[in-house]
């Protein structure tokens, strides 16, 4: 959930706080959920009014997104973002996660109205603890307030209904997330673990040719004899390795499974000693690897293994829930003010083939 208190750390935050609220006043909520690219809804480009970026529409009713509040947000958007990287397909990307939320508002509003969900009144009071926590004074707190043309009331409205969208959030989510067995759980810490592992890498490009590709696996294969025979890591790694590691032996230090690319780390958490060597080459987008597990790390600790994997169970429950949710809905857009990616990847096809 995106909350307030990360638009409000200035004492201009109610133009920040406003930009995230005006989806409130215009659509829907503000709580960070939505998908990068979301392709659970269908999207019409047949919005031909100048003061609408978009319209969605539903069994909840229909929302529509001001053409102002949409470059509201775009503007509090750009300001986290370097210039070079608001190009046109960054700039696509911003309003595919800006439609995104838009739509996942209007569904999560729409299903809390018909659970009759309540914003939980003391979370409320938190929040709006943490906005006046931002001001020296409440003579500053209430200032900034009427700058931003609201009122206690207003805003503790907006943040209600803020964290009621988050509350059904968590609802969808815990509606069909299972608890983890305790197979799963131990499963899940020892996949969590730090190992430690040192490599060789032969470089190769992932478009090599045969011949190249041929040889280097060939080579690693050879290495992998020489370790299997007694040779020193260290020293075949400072004399092979195109790694940047080489020169400290291949060492890699210490590090979690999401640290690595896929199959470099399916291949060293397979390993279950210390000292074990894979037994194939390891081919990645880089090259490939001879890889030395040396040390096993300790899971971690089963209580929070169970937490962190109902949590990420219950993220599952919850986006599943939200794209059947989603999927019930029309989208609308105004082409003329909301570009997708697909929009620009369309352009740059068609200036490819004019070219």
């Amino acid at each position: 959930m995106t909350t307030l208190h990360s638009f409000c750390r200035s004492c201009g935050l109610f133009s920040g706080l406003m930009a995230v609220l005006l989806v409130f006043a215009g659509c829907g909520g503000a709580n960070g959920q939505g998908d990068d690219g979301d392709d659970s809804y269908a999207v019409e480009r047949d919005v031909d009014d100048d003061s609408v970026a978009a319209i969605v529409s539903s069994d909840y009713g229909a929302d529509t997104l001001q053409v102002a509040d949409f470059q509201q947000q775009m503007q509090f958007a750009q300001q986290s973002m370097p210039p070079d990287q608001q190009g046109g397909d960054q700039m696509a990307q911003i309003h595919q996660m800006m439609l995104d939320q838009f739509v996942s508002d209007h569904v999560l509003r729409g299903e809390a109205d018909a659970r009759d969900v309540e914003a939980d009144e003391e979370m409320v009071d938190q929040q709006l603890e943490q906005q006046r926590g931002q001001f020296p004074s409440e003579e500053e707190f209430e200032e900034a307030l009427g700058n931003a043309g609201l009122t206690l009331d207003s805003l503790r409205a907006l943040v209600a209904e803020q964290v009621r969208v988050q509350q059904m959030s968590d609802e969808l989510g815990s509606d069909q997330a299972e608890e983890p067995s305790e197979e799963e759980v131990e499963s899940y810490a020892a996949e969590q673990r730090s190992v430690g592992a040192r490599h060789i890498l032969l470089q190769v490009e992932e478009n090599a040719d045969d011949s190249t590709e041929t040889a280097a696996r060939e080579q690693a294969e050879e290495l992998i004899a020489e370790l299997n025979d007694g040779a020193d890591f260290a020293d075949l790694a400072q004399e092979y390795s195109d790694g940047p590691s080489a020169d400290q032996g291949g060492d890699l230090g210490s590090f979690t499974r999401d640290r690595m690319v896929e199959p470099f780390a399916d291949a060293v958490f397979a390993l279950e000693e210390d000292g074990e060597i894979v037994q194939e080459p390891v081919r990645t987008q880089f090259g490939f690897h001879v890889i030395q597990l040396t040390d096993y790390g300790e899971p971690m600790d089963s209580e929070e293994a169970r937490e962190a994997l109902m949590q990420e169970q219950q993220q599952e429950a919850y986006q599943d829930a939200l794209d059947e949710l989603m999927a019930t809905t029309t989208v609308q857009i105004n082409p003329d003010v909301v570009t997708l990616p697909e929009d620009v990847e369309g352009e740059e096809e068609g200036e490819s083939d004019d070219g």
